[in-house]
């Protein structure tokens, strides 16, 4: 963390106030505003994604923040178990994004709509000068076509809005056309993954979620890479239900998804991977902190306790023959 905030201060973007924090959530509440318990009613997979009834951003209901015609920064995080949003603003309102739930990318890209899955997280630069003396809404919509499945889906509603001041303000900030370059690592990543992480379901009357035909077994590492090492994983959802895989340890890189190259804002380092049904992303990462054990788990906190997750085993670098005769 110390590393990325470095990464960023020197840089002319929106601080102070003008850096907001958004958190998403859903929850249910009864007719006393008090939290329902949202495992009252047990569910198993494939069935098993709880939502709430109502959408909070930072712990409130369709709240409003007022704003000056400037450039803000804003952090957005999905905290919801289960639920997506597909993000946009009205009236025409641009969002330049500019980081990822591991840190800046490495140039800011202009985006119409922002998909955010259980467990991602998105730094836009929104320049409110283009709306001074309106109210812009922060909304989310339905995806469209195939994206309607348990998961895949999105909310559909406002979330906030933002009150613009009606005066101009001059603005000493600036979204610079770089942000922070890629590591070196990512060019010298193998091109074909060394392993496959298949995510399925079991059948029968208590159906879990299973990696790779297992459901999650804490003394079970189902790879094992050295330290230092630079891996290239597959990521498979074989199931019909979206995932959101988090891998830990490193920040990881998208080669490819479904064997083409990924979007835009795909191609930067994140922690969190969104998968349709059926889709299959590459990742790479290099393993460099620590030796031992770390998870794979699917963000969807409800799969991930019904068995979706897997561990990975970082071991010290076997020593290496000098091919002198000892």
């Amino acid at each position: 963390m110390d590393r990325r905030r470095r990464a960023g201060s020197s840089l002319p973007l929106p601080k102070g106030t003008r850096d907001i924090p958004l958190l998403l959530a859903d929850r249910s509440f009864d007719r006393r505003n008090q939290l329902t318990d949202p495992f009252a009613v047990p569910r198993r997979p494939p069935n098993d994604g709880v939502e709430g009834r109502h959408i909070l951003v930072n712990g409130a209901v369709t709240p409003h923040h007022q704003v000056r015609a400037q450039r803000y920064r804003l952090r957005v995080l999905n905290a919801s178990h289960f639920r997506a949003y597909d993000l946009h603003l009205t009236g025409g309102v641009r969002m330049v994004q500019i980081a990822t739930e591991s840190g800046l990318m490495p140039a800011p890209i202009e985006r119409r709509r922002v998909l955010l899955g259980p467990g991602e997280r998105v730094e836009l630069i929104v320049d409110f000068a283009e709306a001074s003396g309106t109210r812009v809404q922060l909304l989310s919509s339905r995806r469209g076509g195939k994206h309607d499945k348990r998961g895949s889906g999105t909310y559909a509603g406002p979330l906030m809005a933002f009150r613009v001041g009606r005066s101009k303000q001059v603005d000493r900030t600036s979204v610079p056309p770089v942000l922070r370059p890629l590591p070196r690592w990512v060019v010298e990543a193998p091109a074909k993954p060394s392993h496959t992480w298949r995510f399925t379901v079991s059948s029968g009357f208590s159906p879990r979620w299973l990696v790779n035909g297992r459901t999650f077994d804490p003394a079970f590492a189902e790879a094992t890479v050295e330290l230092g090492e630079t891996v290239t994983w597959e990521l498979h959802n074989d199931t019909a239900v979206a995932h959101l895989i988090h891998l830990h340890h490193t920040d990881w890189y998208m080669l490819s998804r479904n064997g083409r190259k990924p979007p835009p804002w795909e191609r930067c380092l994140k922690e969190t991977f969104f998968l349709d049904p059926d889709e299959r992303v590459v990742v790479a990462g290099r393993i460099s902190d620590y030796v031992g054990k770390y998870v794979v788990h699917c963000h969807m906190l409800d799969h991930e306790d019904h068995g979706l997750m897997s561990q990975f085993e970082v071991v010290d670098p076997a020593p290496r023959s000098s091919g002198m005769p000892s």
